[in-house]
């Protein structure tokens, strides 16, 4: 009998204790949920305040025409995203539109002299909190050459950007023909192992299209640093001479 009082005793102690746990167990589990929301809060705004950007850098990336009016909406939506949650892909990205801002004013203008400082320092930035960026150390390279000229290329970081940009992506197609056109434009200030560490970006160009190499060549009245690179590839030589010579013939 003493054994079932006792037991009759418990029960409410044991019941209360069970509930307490539940409650703080629904607690801690709501708790995390108001964290986990109050952390992705700061992510839904940067992304929803950058949607009017998207078009734009699309647009840019195709290649198309972009009115000084949305790169401005462009360039204003990025930094109110940048202003909620600072990231290096919103860093490139201004940089990126403050560039090509500049690149449609006049580059002697008060202007485009501002655009081209806001986007050399925004891609510092972002580089660095992100350095593998090709893209980026490739557009940095372009800003300090927009800054300096190709004689100044040395001092004003313009071939150390570039080499950056190479090392981090040395063959990906998307870049290969863009950090080539900066190379052969460069390489008249190039030091002999800067242009030993570029010299492979030829030769990987001339695998993947000889008549766009002798086309960039031209270009650029780059046909000795090409033959030099070229010349322990017979095959390759002998195709790229045909082309280049048939172009420059009389």
């Amino acid at each position: 009998m003493a054994f079932t009082k006792n037991t009759i005793k418990n029960r409410p102690a044991g019941l209360y204790s069970g509930q307490l746990q539940a409650t703080a167990l629904s607690l801690a589990v709501a708790g995390l949920g108001i964290c986990l929301c109050l952390t992705a809060l700061p992510r839904f705004w940067a992304a929803a305040y950058r949607l009017p950007a998207n078009g734009v850098l699309g647009q840019l990336s195709n290649g198309d025409a972009v009115s000084d009016a949305r790169l401005a909406r462009a360039e204003r939506a990025l930094e109110r995203s940048l202003a909620v949650r600072e990231q290096s892909k919103t860093l490139n990205d201004l940089a990126r539109i403050n560039l090509q801002q500049a690149l449609q004013g006049d580059l002697g203008s008060a202007p485009a002299t501002a655009w081209l400082a806001s986007s050399a320092e925004r891609q510092r930035r972002a580089l660095a909190r992100s350095p593998a960026n090709s893209f980026g150390w490739l557009r940095l390279s372009h800003l300090a050459l927009l800054r300096d000229s190709v004689r100044g290329a040395q001092k004003s970081g313009a071939v150390a950007a570039l080499l950056h940009s190479r090392a981090q992506s040395p063959f990906f197609e998307a870049l290969l023909w863009r950090q080539l056109d900066f190379a052969l434009l460069l390489w008249p200030v190039l030091e002999p192992q800067q242009r030993l560490l570029l010299q492979p970006q030829i030769v990987a160009a001339a695998r993947r299209s000889t008549w766009r190499l002798e086309k960039l060549t031209t270009q650029r009245h780059a046909a000795v640093a090409v033959r030099q690179a070229l010349e322990p590839h017979d095959a390759l030589l002998a195709d790229f001479d045909r082309r280049y010579l048939h172009r420059i013939k009389p």
